[in-house]
């Protein structure tokens, strides 16, 4: 709310800064129903399971659009002939005069077209039996748009929000009327014979929900800030009857990451933009710029946005950069990569795109920022332009243009086009790649990530090797562990500390309990490690609770010859092992399984990805944040490996 009345007092100050006598300052008009606040992701309830629609959708943007949008475009381009006619042979010319004839017509064709669009306005919220009632409200907010009586104002909010409350109301009402039918058609069904556990647990589901409509009815309030949900069509309707959407969508929406936020996710993944959008791995703004694009604007809309730019090539922005790809231009594209610009964000990369619904596939103008020191520098290719306030010497911004912004795989290339995309095409011609099943990540275990969280629950300092699963030589011992509880579940567990680049060493310093379903199924049998688990009840949220790691790999991966890939790198660390090393998901495994690679020397393949090449094709090609590499299952089932002649593997080999 507070940023909302911010919003309107920054309104004023414009005006009062422009106006040159303050007594002709004019009181802006009231915007309680132009600026708002809410969950604008959701233009619905999210009940359950169940989802109840809010949108007054109209048919002008299924049927009349395109016709309004081509007579527009054409009266625009007659009158500029018009205009440019008029200079040069006057207004009396025939030619003149038959053009204004034609310019008339066809506004009275599309004055004609867009009245009847607003008249075939289908309020899927409130039917047409209350038209009138919808008519009212817009009424209402002209009427308080220009009143500046506070009594007169205050009366009219009133009215305002009791209209909106009864238009929520009422769809609340059908969809419990809908339940209520449902649960009466079951016990009429089952009421002769046994109801089976299914139909109990379905009437059960039913009796929920509409124990859960009755409350939130009880607490739906229209005044101030109304959090759960955000009536675009209903508040902004000349928006949508006019235009279809909006002409400027401008966002910085929340940055946050699904690991460890699934509460925020919760309602949004219930949705149907969640549903049409959501994917694993995602950042809580993807769903903002699917909103932009797909709900909110027209087509010919621009889209700005400042994000973070890890969806430039995350694995878990594959439906962002689609959609992206096939419904906008991108216009600009700022990387800002390791220049900070939020002063209290720590360890964001920034980006900002530009977007144009009015694809013409048109050049992206690029401005990139990289340190100094990566690449060697030409001077005909480093742009010298800085932006305003921006004085890091360590900085430089290089600018250009490209349509190659995607390639064939939906990775964004903010980069130069032709020499890249030549040399890249040139080393992929006769290349190999890895397979799913040649890669495998280390074991994910969020209880031991966060290990603060369950050391501040013992009362004790965070550090690696006494946590839940993951124990030094010291926390191992104390559990007395017997014979077949180390022979079964305790596994030689291995950190950056002991692999480097090229190889590791064998002696690990701590011990992974690696236990599977298979293996959870009889935890008894290993009361020792029981005993030690069940502290940790609280603790552990993995799918295999309370006993299992979040997801344990297979252990093919972790047992002889391998090459382990660490995961976040300014530089490929790739690490040749021959021993048993069980690993985290700060790194990936990859010991190849298909046809056209089990044969390849795994010491040559460590000498390739650990090559100058390699840190070309990651850094170009695969994904980043700001200058550190991130090495993911995609990238590495991306990168091109020409097979080589004996002779030189031998050599690389060795």
């Amino acid at each position: 709310i507070g940023a909302v009345e911010i919003a309107k007092l920054r309104l004023w100050l414009s005006l009062v800064v422009d106006e040159e006598n303050p007594y002709k300052i004019e009181p802006l008009p009231n915007l309680d129903y132009k600026i708002m606040c809410g969950n604008s992701l959701l233009e619905e309830l999210v009940i359950g399971d169940s989802q109840v629609s809010l949108s007054v959708e109209s048919e002008y943007k299924k049927d009349n659009v395109s016709e309004i949008e081509i007579l527009r475009k054409e009266i625009l381009e007659k009158r500029e002939k018009f205009y440019n006619l008029v200079l040069e042979k006057g207004k009396q010319d025939k030619e003149v005069k038959n053009l204004e004839k034609e310019i008339r017509n066809l506004d009275k064709k599309l004055k004609s077209l867009t009245n009847k669009s607003k008249q075939k306005v289908s309020l899927s919220l409130l039917g047409n039996d209350t038209e009138k009632s919808f008519k009212e409200l817009i009424e209402l907010q002209h009427k308080l748009f220009n009143q500046y009586n506070p009594e007169k104002k205050k009366q009219l909010k009133e009215k305002i929000d009791k209209k909106l409350k009864e238009f929520v109301l009422k769809k609340l009402n059908e969809e419990e009327k809908k339940l209520k039918v449902k649960m009466d058609n079951l016990l009429s069904k089952y009421s002769r014979i046994k109801m089976p556990k299914s139909a109990e647990k379905e009437l059960e589901k039913i009796d929920l929900l509409i124990q859960e409509i009755e409350r939130y009815k009880e607490k739906l309030d229209f005044r101030g800030c109304n959090k759960n949900f955000f009536l675009w069509h209903l508040n902004f309707s000349e928006v949508f009857i006019k235009k279809g959407g909006f002409d400027i969508v401008i966002a910085n929406p929340p940055y946050i990451g699904e690991a460890g936020h699934k509460e925020v996710f919760e309602k949004v993944r219930k949705s149907s933009l969640g549903k049409k959008f959501g994917q694993g791995k995602m950042d809580y703004f993807h769903f903002f710029l699917q909103k932009a694009i797909h709900d909110i604007s027209h087509n010919k809309s621009i889209i700005s946005f400042i994000t973070t730019n890890y969806y430039f090539t995350g694995a878990g922005a594959s439906k962002l950069r689609k959609s992206i790809k096939e419904n906008t231009d991108i216009l600009e594209l700022i990387d800002f990569n390791e220049l900070k610009i939020f002063d209290t964000a720590e360890g964001q990369h920034n980006a900002i795109i530009i977007l144009s619904k009015d694809k013409k596939n048109r050049e992206c103008l690029c401005f990139l920022f990289k340190e100094k020191g990566y690449f060697k520098e030409k001077k005909d290719k480093i742009g010298k332009v800085l932006f305003e306030g921006i004085s890091d010497k360590n900085i430089n911004v290089e600018i250009f243009t490209t349509k190659y912004v995607f390639d064939d795989n939906e990775f964004i290339i903010p980069q130069k086009d032709s020499d890249l995309i030549e040399l890249r095409h040139k080393i992929e011609q006769k290349a190999v790649y890895f397979g799913k099943k040649d890669i495998s990540q280390g074991i994910v275990m969020p209880q031991d990530f966060v290990v603060e969280k369950h050391l501040k629950f013992l009362g004790n300092k965070a550090r690696i090797g006494e946590g839940i699963f993951v124990l030094s030589d010291e926390e191992l011992n104390k559990l007395n562990l017997n014979e077949r509880e180390i022979k079964d579940l305790i596994k030689p567990y291995y950190t950056t500390d002991e692999l480097h680049k090229y190889c590791g060493n064998s002696k690990n310093k701590y011990w992974v309990i690696y236990t599977t379903t298979k293996k959870i199924r009889h935890i008894d049998k290993y009361p020792n490690i029981k005993k030690h688990l069940d502290k940790f009840r609280k603790i552990i949220t993995s799918d295999n609770a309370p006993y299992g790691l979040h997801r344990a790999r297979n252990e093919y991966f972790f047992k002889g010859e391998k090459i382990i890939s660490r995961r976040m790198t300014k530089e490929p660390v790739f690490t040749y092992t021959d021993f048993n090393c069980y690993v985290s998901q700060t790194f990936f495994v990859i010991k190849p399984k298909s046809e056209k690679l089990k044969n390849v020397n795994l010491k040559f393949l460590t000498g390739l990805l650990n090559s100058k090449l390699s840190y070309w094709y990651f850094y170009n090609f695969g994904k980043r944040k700001g200058e550190q590499l991130q090495i993911d299952k995609q990238p590495l089932m991306n990168f091109p490996i020409r097979l080589p002649d004996k002779e030189t593997e031998k050599k690389i080999s060795n």
